[in-house]
């Protein structure tokens, strides 16, 4: 993540949120429930779905 929070206003939630956060955080802080998120490609992958992926990878890798 960078240093200083990058930020952009959600057009569903009408507010502006930061984006160096993961998509799921985002939605936790805002209490947001929108289907689909319109800023879902401007966050940082969210930590749990990165180790996730990480653990599911390796697991592939071994077989």
């Amino acid at each position: 993540m960078s240093s200083s929070p990058a930020y952009c206003t959600c057009p569903e939630i009408k507010q502006t949120v930061r984006i160096d956060q993961g998509e799921g955080e985002c939605r936790s802080q805002h209490g947001c429930e929108q289907t689909c998120c319109p800023l879902a490609a401007e966050f940082e992958p969210d930590r749990f779905n990165f180790l996730i992926a990480a653990t599911g990878s390796s697991f592939r890798a071994g077989r």
